[in-house]
Formats: C-alpha cells, sequence, structure tokens
C-alpha cells in the first residue's frame, strides 16, 4: 500500500481498550498484552503499547464495539489483524502515551468504518 493510498480513508480519532498477541510460528503459550487504539481508519489504526514491538511484526489486536442500539447497548468483540509498519513518536506528556506508538496496516479493510 502506497503513502497515498494509506491517507485516502479518513480516521476517526477515538481511544479503546485492546489487547493484542504477536503472530509467529511458535503460537504455544499465547500471552495477551495491553495497548490502546488511538485512531482507525478501513485500512489501519494508530496503536500504543507498553513494550517494543518490531516493524513488519504481525500482531492480532482484540477490542469490542458498543453499537447504541434503541434503549440498550450491544457490545460486539472484534479481531483485526495487520502489520507494524511505522514507528510514531507521541508527545511524552501525552496521557495516552504508553511508550511505543506504531502505525498498523490492517491484512483486510475494517468493514466496520464503510
Amino acid at each position: 500500500m502506497t503513502q497515498d493510498q494509506r491517507r485516502d480513508s479518513s480516521r476517526l480519532e477515538i481511544k479503546i481498550v485492546s489487547e493484542y498477541i504477536p503472530l509467529d510460528e511458535n503460537m504455544s503459550g499465547i500471552t495477551y498484552k495491553d495497548g490502546y487504539i488511538l485512531n482507525i481508519s478501513r485500512s489501519g489504526a494508530l496503536y500504543t503499547v507498553d513494550e517494543p514491538l518490531e516493524l513488519e511484526e504481525e500482531i492480532m489486536i482484540l477490542f469490542n464495539i458498543t453499537l447504541r442500539v434503541t434503549s440498550r447497548d450491544r457490545v460486539i468483540p472484534t479481531v483485526v489483524r495487520g502489520k507494524l509498519v511505522r514507528e510514531h513518536r507521541l508527545p511524552k506528556d501525552s496521557r495516552l502515551n504508553l511508550g511505543y506508538t506504531y502505525g498498523l496496516e490492517f491484512d483486510q479493510p475494517f468493514s466496520a468504518l464503510l
């Protein structure tokens, strides 16, 4: 995906608590780790975690989307897969800064944002 293609889709500024797991050959002993989605688009997200990851590493993110339906909310468990394509620097005083922030490119478009 080129830089122009990444920027064609608009980003939704959010803060969603999530968990992630690295997708590597050794999937035994999976440990879920905490992270936050800071913004999201159809093609990717800005993702922050508290320990360093490797660029080009593939991860799976698990989070909930809350739909407001009539008089009650409906929580939809959601899973996306993607690859870390660039590192970002957030201001040190940012309350959203967990230490390491990455641009994540999804392996498939996130259809909830059509």
